[in-house]
């Protein structure tokens, strides 16, 4: 099983770095030929070798840092109140029933609607952006967990109760099992929506790698611009890499 298990990791990651591979000769033809224009997208050997300079030289490792830093405490926070809140809300009927719906129609607006808000309450730029990338996170959460919650069968809370399971008890053996598949797979989302929330916080508040994508921008050093967003986006994509991993491994333990 072992052996399987390592052929079809060699096999994954060859395939992966065969369709990066074939990504990248098709981008370099394209600007070669000059069928993408160079002065917006360049080479990439250009944006390897800009990420290189990013990462050896740290010019950026404050505004990384501190993005990085806003992202990943909004992402706990919102996480976290998403959870509690989620669980709240999913275990008790009619909670639910009356919740859900206001729910759905915040997370259809565009969070950047929800600015001048939230930069009202939280005036200090730092918790500004927290705030602002919990939102993003929140939303996703608390979605995941209390739609678990309603697709949980009845008879099953109906049962535990009738053998005198209540209060904690009913949370942490029936509800949080049917919520914790649902709940990793909105954190992979969450963590998406909460990177660009992070950047888009920048953006509005300086400083961090969204006030410095707008510098390189403004002064089209297009190279560094589109490093600086790669190294920031294969920090994203290493946790969904993680908690993908966790979920493989929790359906292992679990044996589901």
């Amino acid at each position: 099983m072992n052996k399987w298990t390592s052929l079809r990791s060699v096999l994954f990651i060859g395939r992966l770095i065969g369709l990066l591979g074939i990504f990248f000769i098709i981008w370099d033809l394209l600007v070669i030929t000059n069928t993408l224009n160079e002065f917006f997208i360049p080479r990439p050997i250009r944006v390897m070798e800009a990420a290189f300079g990013v990462i050896t030289t740290g010019k950026y490792n404050e505004h990384i840092f501190l993005t990085l830093q806003t992202f990943g405490l909004g992402l706990l926070l919102g996480s976290v109140f998403g959870l509690f809140i989620g669980f709240v809300i999913g275990g008790i009927w009619f909670l639910r029933s009356f919740f859900m719906l206001y729910i759905f129609v915040i997370a259809a607006i565009p969070k950047i609607l929800f600015y001048p808000i939230i930069f009202k309450i939280f005036v200090q730029p730092f918790w500004f952006k927290v705030a602002f990338v919990a939102l993003h996170a929140f939303i996703f959460v608390i979605i995941a967990v209390v739609s678990a919650l309603k697709n949980l069968d009845a008879s099953v809370v109906i049962m535990a109760k009738t053998y005198g399971c209540a209060g904690f008890r009913l949370y942490s053996k029936i509800f949080w099992p049917a919520a914790y598949f649902s709940l990793l797979a909105s954190l992979r989302m969450a963590t998406i929506s909460s990177l660009v929330g992070a950047i888009v916080a920048d953006m509005l508040v300086a400083p961090g790698v969204g006030y410095v994508v707008n510098q390189l921008a403004y002064r089209f050093m297009v190279s560094e611009l589109y490093a600086l967003i790669s190294v920031v986006a294969l920090f994203a994509i290493a946790i969904n890499f993680a908690l993908l991993k966790i979920e493989k491994w929790s359906v292992k333990l679990l044996r589901i």
